[in-house]
């Protein structure tokens, strides 16, 4: 199966029919896993009317006050990304109607961390896998 892949960076945007992709920075601080300088992305997408944040492996950053979604998909584990009270604080900046925690369950990260994060966001939570 022959694919158009094209390459984007921080503040690129990608339109494919009537969805539209943007690319935000993803990034640790203070960690060594995510360098700032790599140009990680995380992903806003526009479907609809609704936008969906994919944050992927990041702390909490500070471009974050800068996203707005309606569904957003956090790392919740803490090992290579924030930990569920940061991704809590990242849902009151991003203010989402419904988060969801990854990144956790397979390489790092439990139940209870994503639990514990359904705890503390401030917007319906939905816990997609059992995990671990």
């Amino acid at each position: 199966m022959s694919g158009d892949t094209r390459s984007i960076v921080p503040g690129g945007q990608i339109t494919l029919d009537k969805v539209i992709i943007r690319a935000v920075p993803a990034y640790n601080i203070g960690k060594k896993f995510h360098p700032r300088e790599n140009q990680n992305v995380g992903y806003l997408i526009q479907i609809n009317n609704l936008t969906y944040y994919h944050a992927g492996d990041t702390d909490l950053t500070p471009e974050m006050k800068n996203i707005r979604a309606d569904v957003a998909f956090l790392p919740v584990s803490g090992t290579y990304t924030m930990n569920a009270a940061e991704a809590a604080q990242a849902v009151k900046e991003i203010r989402p109607q419904v988060a969801v925690p990854i990144h956790w369950g397979a390489v790092c990260g439990t139940r209870a961390d994503a639990e514990k994060f359904a705890q503390l966001a401030d917007c319906i939570v939905v816990i997609l896998n059992k995990g671990k």
